[in-house]
C-alpha cells in the first residue's frame, strides 16, 4: 500500500497508475528504477524526476562496467566501485541529461576507468516532493549483487526521500527481509532470513509512526513458533534463525 513518506515503483508497474496518482507519488518521496522512470517520462512527467532527454542503453552502446560513487553523503566513502557486468538488472540501463539542480550521486565508468554516463540521480521538484532514479532495472534483479557499500547507498538515499522520516529497515545479516504492516494504529513487523546462512540477533529500525516492539516470535516452516527477546530495537531468535525463518514482532 502507498506510504506516507518514501515509496518505489519499478519496471512496468508505472503504467498502472493514473497521472493524479503519479503526481501524488511524486510530491513524496519516490525511488525509481530505470525501467519506471521511462515510463514516467513518456508519459509527460519526466520533468518531476529532473529527466530530460532520456534514453535506454546496453553494454554494446556504451560500455559501462563499474559504479563509482562520488557523493560523501550517500557513499561508504567516496570513490566506492561496484560491478555492473553480466547482471540482468544491468544488461540495459536508463541515461538521461539531468535537469538543472539535479544531484548526481554516482558515476557509470567503463573498464579503462573512463566515466561514460551517470549512475543513480537524486532531484527535488516542484511538487516539494524528492526522486531517486537508479538507472538499472531493479524488477529484473534476481541476480543482483548486494554488499555493504550498496546497503548504505540505498539506505542513505531513503533516508533522503524521506526528509528524515524513518522507513524501517533489518540489519545485521546478509539478506533480512523486513515487511512493516499497519491497520489503523495496529502496526506488525516481520523479518525474513532468505539466505542460506543462519542468522542471530540483529537490529531493526521501526518505520515512522510504529513504536518499539514489546513482544516477538520466531516462525519455522513446520509452524513452531517459540519466543524471542528484545533488547531496545535488537531482536535475539532463542535459536539462529535458518533460511526462511522468520520473526514476527509487534
Amino acid at each position: 500500500r502507498e506510504q506516507e513518506h518514501v515509496n518505489a515503483i519499478s519496471g512496468p508497474l508505472a503504467w498502472t497508475f493514473s497521472d493524479g496518482d503519479l503526481k501524488r507519488l511524486l510530491g513524496k518521496g519516490l525511488l525509481l528504477d530505470g525501467s519506471a522512470a521511462a515510463v514516467i517520462e513518456e508519459r509527460g512527467l519526466g520533468h518531476l524526476a529532473g529527466i530530460k532527454k532520456a534514453r535506454c542503453v546496453s553494454q554494446e552502446e556504451l560500455l559501462y562496467s563499474i559504479e563509482e560513487g562520488r557523493d560523501a553523503e550517500f557513499s561508504l566513502r567516496p570513490g566506492i566501485q561496484n560491478t555492473m557486468n553480466g547482471k540482468p538488472h544491468t544488461a540495459e540501463i536508463f541515461q538521461f541529461e539531468p535537469a538543472p539542480g539535479a544531484r548526481q550521486i554516482s558515476v557509470l565508468l567503463d573498464p579503462l576507468q573512463r566515466e561514460v554516463g551517470h549512475g543513480v540521480i537524486l532531484f527535488e521538484n516542484e511538487l516539494g516532493g524528492r526522486t531517486a532514479v537508479f538507472p538499472w532495472l531493479a524488477h529484473n534483479a534476481w541476480a543482483a549483487m548486494m554488499n555493504v557499500a550498496l546497503h548504505v547507498q540505498m539506505s542513505r538515499v531513503l533516508a533522503w526521500l524521506g526528509k528524515g522520516a524513518k522507513c524501517g529497515s533489518a540489519k545485521g545479516s546478509p539478506w533480512l527481509i523486513p515487511q512493516f504492516m499497519r491497520d489503523g494504529n495496529t502496526w506488525r513487523g516481520v523479518v525474513w532470513n532468505a539466505s542460506p546462512d543462519e542468522a542471530g540477533s540483529f537490529e531493526i529500525e521501526c518505520p515512522e509512526g510504529m513504536k518499539p516492539p514489546n513482544q516477538a516470535w520466531q516462525l519455522k516452516p513446520d509452524g513452531t513458533r517459540t519466543a524471542a527477546a528484545i533488547k531496545g530495537e535488537l531482536i535475539i531468535p532463542g535459536e539462529p534463525l535458518r533460511q526462511w525463518d522468520l520473526i514476527v514482532f509487534e
